[in-house]
Order: C-alpha cells, then sequence, then structure tokens
C-alpha cells in the first residue's frame, strides 16, 4: 500500500470548507485550478500532519497500520512468503506533490508524489528461499529509502446518501520508485552467523535487486493506507464540498 502522504493532499482537497486558513480552496472554474490542487495538497501534507479530529482523520506522521500484509511466493532465487504487521511509515509529509488530479466523469484519481527520505518498519515472519538458501525467521525489519516516487491511481464510485453525492474509493494502484535503498532484516539463519553475515552483506550490495522483491509487500504497504485516509474523507464529504 498514501500512502498518502500523498493522502493528507487528497484531504487537503476534500475538507477545503473546514480547514485552516493556510490550505487554499480550489474552484474547478479556475484557470489554475490544477496547479491550486497541487499547491493546497502540498500545504496539507504539513498542515494535516497531526490529524484532522473533526473527520476521525489520523496523524499522518508517522503513519501506523494495523493491517497485516501477505505477498505469497514467487518463482525465482529469492522466493519468500512474507507477512508483515505493525508496520510505521515515518516522512510521509516530508515529500513534494508533483502532480494531482482528477476525472469525476471517470472516476478516477491521479498523484505524483516525491519523498526524501522516507523509512519503515514491521515485524515479520519470511519463509522459503533467499538466493537459492532455506529461510525461515521472523523478527523486526527496517528500511530505508533516500528518494521514493510513487504515482498513484485510484478508481473510485459515486453514491448518494442524503441527497447529496460522494465518492469512494474501490481499489488503488501505484508505481513505484525508490532511490538510494538500505534494509536490515536482523538474523535471517540462526545459529550461522558467517552465512547471515554473507548473505547481509549481499543484500547490502544489491539494494536494487532486493526492493524488486520487496516491491510487493511495499505497495501493498501503501496501497491500504491510502485508501484508508482517502475513504476517511471521500465518504463523509459530498462532492459538491469537495470540488467547487
Amino acid at each position: 500500500m498514501k500512502l498518502i502522504i500523498l493522502l493528507s493532499g487528497f484531504a487537503t482537497l476534500a475538507l477545503a470548507a473546514h480547514l485552516p486558513s493556510e490550505i487554499q480552496i480550489c474552484k474547478r472554474s479556475d484557470s489554475n485550478f490544477k496547479a491550486c490542487l497541487v499547491s493546497s495538497a502540498d500545504k496539507a501534507l504539513t498542515v494535516l500532519a497531526n490529524g484532522y479530529d473533526e473527520l476521525g482523520f489520523p496523524s499522518i506522521e508517522p503513519i501506523y497500520l494495523e493491517e497485516t500484509i501477505i505477498i505469497e511466493p514467487r518463482p525465482g532465487p529469492i522466493n519468500l512468503y512474507q507477512k508483515y504487521n505493525n508496520i510505521v511509515i515515518k516522512g510521509a509529509t516530508k515529500g513534494k506533490v508533483e502532480d494531482f488530479g482528477i476525472n469525476l466523469d471517470d472516476c478516477v484519481i491521479w498523484l505524483n508524489h516525491t519523498l526524501k527520505p522516507l523509512d519503515s518498519s514491521a515485524s515479520y515472519v519470511i519463509k522459503g528461499q533467499l538466493l537459492l538458501l532455506p529461510v525461515d525467521s521472523k523478527g523486526d525489519a527496517s528500511l530505508h529509502i533516500g528518494e521514493f516516487y510513487v504515482f498513484i491511481k485510484a478508481t473510485c464510485e459515486k453514491f448518494v446518501t442524503g441527497g447529496k453525492e460522494y465518492i469512494r474509493v474501490v481499489n488503488v494502484n501505484l508505481d513505484i520508485t525508490a532511490k538510494h535503498t538500505s534494509f536490515n532484516y536482523g538474523p535471517l539463519f540462526i545459529g550461522n552467523p558467517q552465512l547471515d553475515q554473507d548473505i547481509h552483506k549481499i543484500i547490502e550490495d544489491n539494494p536494487e535487486d532486493f526492493f524488486e522483491v520487496m516491491r510487493p509487500s511495499i505497495e501493498a504497504m501503501w496501497g491500504v493506507g491510502i485508501m484508508k485516509l482517502m475513504n476517511i474523507v471521500f465518504t463523509q464529504i459530498p462532492l459538491d464540498e469537495l470540488f467547487w
């Protein structure tokens, strides 16, 4: 799974009529509407970082995910069942919104977001093969990303309550790119410190390759968080108050 984060950007626009004066309200009839969206979303990252009680919007610095993320094994030299919980993401409000848009006719929302840096931690269980070696381990893992680029495309559906039209996000797709990554999984091969050291050295020397293995779990973490935060906003604020 944002999120977001990017999410706070969505919250910005959604809550505009009720937000602090630091956040600009954007009108669809304005020729600068798109630029306004980007600017307002960027501002919201800091303004909403500590949460917004009126909607039950939680603090997003850091982000805490209660959900459990499970990634099934895939064929290859790194073939692992992965399970993560107690997930914490730090740095989601420290980035820059590069682009933001919404098409209400097709009910599609998209956002480009850059984060520098981003840190996350989680409790994990992994089982399977790591570089063709059997591994069965659990513990606490951490991930540092020096530069994190995420493109979010969310599809939604409209619904009417009390004569007002709202939207609900039903699916989130992400395309992520990371630079300057480092992983720490603690001991992976209990009882064989030399092998454990060698494997960690391989991971350390090939972070991009290992990131590709971890990509499904990272995208799942972001996807869960993004959808959750977006729907806190969009299911409570009618469309005619979200986008003038």
